[in-house]
């Protein structure tokens, strides 16, 4: 089973939502690409599931959809593509920005829902929860959760990591907060029980490059390039690696 983890999907009419985080713009997808990526797994013969498939989800030949942040281009771009195909996707909202300009709304995450889609929670602020001192960290996780569950009338039952950044206590906490699944942007956890890895899509990937992802395949320099970075993480820590990435893609160094 592979997980696919994409933000934004956009058109002319639909963009994105404002104030973003640095690098943001690397996950935008354009609605004829995803389409493409659809269709893909249409012909090749993928079976779009959900955790709570089990028969399914063992099987290499099955995919999960993820989209991660809530912005309204989910909604108005890729949830009409994802009825066309009849395939379910997960959402992964931040709570706090919920009804804000460029994120959905309640009435969205609904419609959503009862279109077979499952809504989870991507915490409650965006912060980078592996450096929170653990009652912070127990606020993000419950706090949305209640919000969800309570706006929502089901059980939220799914957390995606903001931005990634994973830890041992983190997962603890989880799974005390009440979380079935964890998901994240590194492809392998399999040490961390309840973790489940995702592969992150990215604006410039051509169809080609999908296909290898979906295969296992990864390029040398993007290899490479995960190595340099967890190297950064083990010096610099999450926040030091945070603040490099973004003067990187800033351009100040």
């Amino acid at each position: 089973m592979k997980i696919l983890m994409y933000h934004s999907v956009i058109n002319a009419q639909s963009g994105t939502a404002p104030n973003r985080e640095t690098g943001a713009h690397l996950y935008d997808i354009e609605e004829k690409t995803f389409e493409q990526h659809l269709q893909w797994l249409k012909v090749m013969g993928y079976q779009v599931a959900t955790l709570s498939q089990p028969s399914l989800i063992s099987k290499n030949q099955n995919v999960v959809i993820t989209f991660d942040d809530g912005e309204m281009n989910n909604f108005e771009v890729a949830y009409p593509i994802l009825k066309r195909f009849s395939y379910p996707a997960y959402f992964f909202v931040t709570v706090d920005r919920i009804g804000k300009k460029g994120y959905m709304d309640w009435p969205q995450l609904r419609e959503l829902q009862m279109a077979g889609m499952i809504i989870g929670s991507h915490s409650l602020t965006h912060r980078i929860l592996s450096e929170l001192p653990q009652e912070e960290l127990m606020q993000e996780l419950c706090e949305s959760k209640r919000i969800l569950e309570e706006n929502l009338k089901t059980k939220i039952t799914t957390f995606s990591i903001p931005r990634g950044f994973i830890s041992q206590t983190l997962m603890q906490c989880a799974e005390e907060a009440g979380y079935e699944w964890v998901f994240g942007s590194q492809p392998h956890h399999s040490q961390l029980a309840k973790y489940k890895g995702r592969i992150a899509v990215k604006a410039n990937w051509s169809i080609q490059r999908f296909e290898q992802a979906l295969k296992g395949y990864t390029p040398w320099k993007e290899r490479a390039a995960v190595m340099i970075k967890n190297l950064i993480k083990c010096v610099a820590g999450n926040q030091g690696y945070d603040r490099f990435r973004s003067f990187l893609l800033r351009g100040r160094i």
